[in-house]
């Protein structure tokens, strides 16, 4: 049964999506993925259920909140595969509104895992990998791109990885955690299989 907030608006949906279990503290880490796995998986069940209770509505209004409201929303839209939520994704990452929720927003990417999300990450690495002073979520959005082009069987982020390239000087300007481009493929990839695991076993009737 779809529910809709209640009259308190969003500090209705903060309550009821955010501070549980501090889950916008634990997606904002990404802590939940080093938590035991059996914690782990009800964590994940608890997300993927929420997510398929809600509205479109009202993951977009939850989405439209603040930055721990619209983090959340974005791991629920990745979570279910909303791709309802596509357009406001694509458009908080290519401004630049990305501030504390860009690892969500590059994640839901990843599993919509369509050409048209390619492009938007696409375009996003193109022009903030020539900011060199622009120190965000970049690792992110590139593993995104990387998990993409394997799911098509497409290539796609070549231009950025030559060497010499956007990424090469991107990285040499401060640190990034790794250099290595495989390094963020790979953890993006491993919230993807979570994320499906989750799916596998909320449909064998364990959400």
């Amino acid at each position: 049964m779809k529910h809709e907030p209640g009259p308190a608006g969003h500090d209705f949906l903060f309550e009821q999506y955010c501070l549980p279990g501090s889950r916008y503290k634990k997606l904002l880490s990404g802590s939940f993925m080093r938590l035991e796995p059996d914690l782990r998986m009800a964590f994940g069940l608890a997300m993927l259920r929420d997510a398929r209770e809600m509205t479109d509505g009202t993951l977009a209004t939850l989405f439209d909140g603040d930055w721990r409201e619209c983090l959340t929303a974005s791991w629920l839209a990745g979570f279910d595969r909303r791709i309802v939520m596509r357009q406001g994704i694509s458009s908080r990452l290519a401004e630049r509104r990305e501030r504390h929720v860009g690892k969500g927003l590059c994640f839901s990417l990843a599993r919509f895992s369509a050409p048209e999300d390619a492009r938007v990450l696409v375009d996003y690495l193109t022009h903030s990998l020539s900011d060199l002073t622009y120190r965000s979520v970049q690792p992110w959005a590139l593993g995104a791109l990387m998990v993409i082009e394997e799911r098509l069987t497409v290539e796609l982020s070549g231009n950025f990885l030559k060497s010499g390239g956007p990424w090469e000087q991107w990285v040499g300007e401060g640190f990034v955690g790794s250099p290595d481009p495989e390094y963020w493929k790979n953890e993006v990839l491993e919230w993807c299989r979570f994320a499906e695991s989750v799916g596998l076993k909320f449909a064998e009737g364990d959400g």
